[in-house]
């Protein structure tokens, strides 16, 4: 009695000095982002978020009208800088803990014997906002597609626990109205914002959870029912109180019909496997060599482990071979996980995906998995941890990157599947080691990450402690402090602009490129945000095709940036009626320390200006 007491103290006291630990780095990282979210301005990707939620009636819905949200979340805040990217952040925060809340209700509602110990599930909370840091450690901090995708990820797929965390939903009114009003929003949101990922959110887990045999045929199709219906009047009613969305549905609706008809989806799907097997092969020690050594202990336990005691040499064996995992393990995650930009991310994914398949061959390996998850058959167990692993992936489906890369972004579901792992594996070995050694790899994979690309290598921005000299970036006016280089650039592009008369609200051709120097002016840029230079001949087809949509008068009036001398912005000018020699006009010269494009200011000729 006296021993197990003990046992039960030095467990808790290992939980409680990593909660610990796992605090310290979330919140300061959380610290860190909020002192830092007036540095740093990136003159292409977030200043074209910036453009299209200020002028979101300037730009066609395309494939996507995250712009009509995001312009939303931007008056909301006034059109501060900083104040969007805090939100951003802090809705991030608070639908992972949704979505961790609502894993723990379904654990505990389908009597799940694990996660039971409040240390556990304070763990449990802390681990997965580490998914949180990592979503922030690439890309720009202002809310963005990806953004509202993994938001609308998280809300949904914690509205679907929610509904299920009783066995019978009748019983639990309350947390099944609350999963069904998440799901719908959750599901919206990413639509609007990434129709692919909404798509596939769907299709995935009603495969994944309609094949699952923890909840029963009868819950199932109540479930379908039910969000079908509110999710269909909730779409009506957002129209009605929307009209100017119905376009986009339209658009949406015609999308998912070519992707089941064409060849959309296979292409996708093809594209995506063909690069993670690609992946695979060239990381394939981080994979396979875990899996055996995973394997190894599983086999070995389950021939040996009922004789294993302090005094047979199988002790000693079976338990080098543990150390031998964890050795190998560990540094395949630590191993080259400060590295940022692109190339760190996708060694981050190593490391999450090597964790996941060793605790999951572990898993399978070792004796008294299906008591562990008693009553229910390891078959739903698996399929639920399937679903888990693969929301990340489904939410980055349709990206022009790498899926591995910005499946990333959402890693929080991923991040459960192992912890769940983990814990199981604790309660089959009576012990818990390898739920405190799971939650500590992952807090330091997301903290390590987002230090490295936020604060060393920010997204095509200079270090954070480069950042030094205040600048009054976009109209309305929010002060960013930025390098020298591109405070000098703003200033002087601004002083430009002045003495040719442009006034706030005043079109400015980026071309090409640079959508935030456009913004950081306080110009505003028809039709296209971001006139492209980089994707060969069908984005030049692109850019005409949308500078003829400009009237010729609009187009007449604009102020021009030309960037590298390009001799392009002639000829596709050109293509519009328009001279670009006869009716323009260079007015000075900056550097953009981006890439350190040269880019001429151009003010136009026309007489009949409006300001004149």
């Amino acid at each position: 009695m006296h021993d197990a007491s003990n046992g039960f103290l030095v467990r808790k006291g290992l939980l409680n000095a990593t909660n610990w630990i796992l605090a310290f780095l979330l919140f300061l990282g959380a610290g860190v982002f909020i002192c830092s979210s007036n540095k740093g301005f990136d003159f292409t990707d977030e200043g074209l978020y910036l453009l299209v939620y200020q002028h979101p009636q300037e730009f066609p819905d395309s494939y996507t009208s995250y712009h009509r949200v995001g312009a939303v979340f931007f008056d909301l805040v006034g059109g501060n800088i900083i104040a969007l990217r805090l939100l951003g952040f802090f809705l991030t925060a608070l639908t992972t803990f949704y979505f961790s809340l609502a894993l723990t209700w379904f654990l505990k509602g389908r009597s799940w014997s694990i996660f039971e110990d409040r240390g556990e599930r304070i763990l449990l909370h802390l681990s997965l906002q580490s998914s949180v840091l990592t979503a922030y450690c690439w890309l720009p901090p202002t809310p963005n597609y990806n953004t509202m995708a993994g938001i609308g990820m998280l809300l949904s797929c914690g509205g679907i626990l929610a509904f299920f965390s009783n066995s019978d939903a009748h019983r639990s009114i309350a947390k099944a109205s609350l999963g069904i009003l998440t799901i719908g929003g959750g599901l919206l949101l990413a639509f609007l914002a990434k129709g692919s990922s909404a798509v596939g959110i769907v299709l995935v887990s009603m495969t994944l959870i309609g094949a699952c045999s923890l909840i029963t045929l009868k819950g199932k199709i109540f479930f379908v029912v039910v969000v079908s219906i509110s999710v269909l009047a909730g779409g009506l009613l957002l129209f009605f109180l929307m009209p100017s969305l119905s376009s986009s549905w339209k658009f949406f609706i015609g999308s998912i019909v070519a992707l089941t008809e064409g060849n959309g989806a296979r292409e996708i799907i093809i594209r995506h496997w063909q690069e993670s097997l690609q992946f695979a092969m060239r990381h394939i020690r981080s994979f396979v060599l875990p899996i055996l050594l995973a394997a190894g202990v599983g086999f070995f336990a389950r021939s040996r482990i009922l004789v294993i005691s302090p005094n047979r040499k199988e002790s000693l064996v079976f338990w080098s071979i543990v150390g031998v995992l964890i050795v190998e393990v560990v540094l395949l995650i630590v191993k080259d996980a400060f590295s940022a930009g692109i190339q760190g991310r996708s060694r981050s994914f190593i490391g999450y995906t090597s964790l996941f398949l060793v605790l999951l061959t572990l898993r399978a390996g070792l004796p008294g998995a299906a008591q562990t998850i008693s009553p229910y058959r390891l078959g739903g167990f698996l399929m639920f941890l399937a679903w888990l692993a693969l929301m990340p992936f489904v939410t980055a489906a349709g990206t022009t990157h790498k899926i591995f890369i910005n499946a990333l972004l959402h890693a929080a579901p991923l991040a459960a599947a192992i912890l769940l792992l983990a814990a199981s594996l604790d309660k089959s070995l009576r012990r818990v080691i390898i739920l405190p050694f799971a939650g500590l790899l992952i807090v330091g994979l997301g903290f390590s990450q987002f230090i490295t690309g936020f604060v060393i290598v920010p997204y095509r921005t200079a270090p954070k402690w480069t950042q030094t000299v205040p600048v009054e970036v976009g109209v309305p006016a929010t002060i960013l402090n930025l390098d020298p280089a591109s405070a000098e650039c703003i200033e002087k592009t601004k002083a430009a602009l002045a003495s040719a008369g442009f006034k706030p609200g005043d079109d400015i051709l980026a071309l090409y490129g640079l959508p935030g120097l456009v913004y950081a002016v306080g110009g505003v840029s028809p039709q296209k945000p971001w006139f492209f230079d980089d994707h060969g001949q069908t984005g030049d087809e692109e850019n005409v095709r949308a500078l003829k949509r400009i009237p010729i008068e609009r187009l007449k009036e604009s102020f021009v940036f030309r960037t590298n001398r390009d001799e392009r912005v002639d000829f596709q000018l050109g293509r519009c009626g328009e001279s670009f020699s006869k009716s323009f006009q260079v007015i000075d010269r900056v550097t953009v320390p981006f890439k350190n494009r040269s880019v001429e200011i151009f003010k136009p000729l026309f007489k009949n200006r409006k300001e004149m």
